[in-house]
């Protein structure tokens, strides 16, 4: 069961591990270098696992934010390793609290601004153990967390995700356009077999007569 209120949850305790999972973004122009990440604060030595076209999952600690490649293989893993931990973890400590205290909810328009019922549809989420759009960074945490939204939001539309700069994250039930005209196309998302795909804005038709 989902908790809707009007005032998020106080944050649970952190997660029971070192590493926590992070959504982060790329520019697919570039492999590597400091133009390679379009997310604040990292670098080419951090550690990454991609997830899809301009999506990627970084780690952090309690104590340290985006972690490198040499500081997750002090702790004994591979990025692939890190990201396959991270996921089990996160799932762990949710079903130990039970599903009925997974998420909680509150309407968009809260955060977003704007009365209820004037933005669409859809509900900003905050998750036990850490941030929610962390569960978006991995098929099996993706899988549970769309799974509950198509259950209690019954959606009519394709469900859409979308992750804030403060890493919050909003589940839509709209089309497309009507959330992007709110959030806008850049950070839009849909689930795709497990993965976050970024939603491209659509092209206009040139006509020729």
């Amino acid at each position: 069961m989902t908790h809707f209120s009007d005032t998020l949850a106080p944050r649970a305790p952190e997660l029971p591990a070192l590493l926590i999972p992070r959504l982060a973004r790329r520019d697919e122009r570039y492999s590597t270098g400091p133009y390679a990440w379009l997310t604040p604060g990292l670098s080419s030595s951090t550690a990454y696992v991609s997830l899809s076209p301009g999506l990627a999952c970084v780690f952090d600690t309690p104590a340290t934010a985006a972690l490198t490649h040499q500081q997750v293989g002090m702790l004994g893993f591979s990025e692939h390793q890190a990201w396959k931990h991270a996921a089990a973890r996160l799932l762990r400590f949710a079903e130990e609290r039970g599903p009925e205290e997974a998420f909680w909810v509150r309407d968009a328009s809260i955060a977003l601004g704007g009365a209820p019922g004037s933005l669409p549809r859809g509900v900003e989420v905050q998750a036990l153990g850490w941030t929610a759009a962390g569960w978006v960074t991995h098929p099996t945490t993706f899988d549970a967390l769309h799974s509950h939204f198509t259950e209690v939001l019954r959606p009519e539309h394709e469900l859409l995700y979308y992750v804030a700069d403060d890493n919050k994250l909003f589940v839509f039930d709209a089309p497309p356009r009507d959330v992007a005209g709110v959030v806008g196309w850049e950070r839009l998302m849909r689930y795709s077999l497990g993965f976050p795909l970024l939603l491209c804005r659509p092209r206009k038709i040139r006509r020729f007569y």
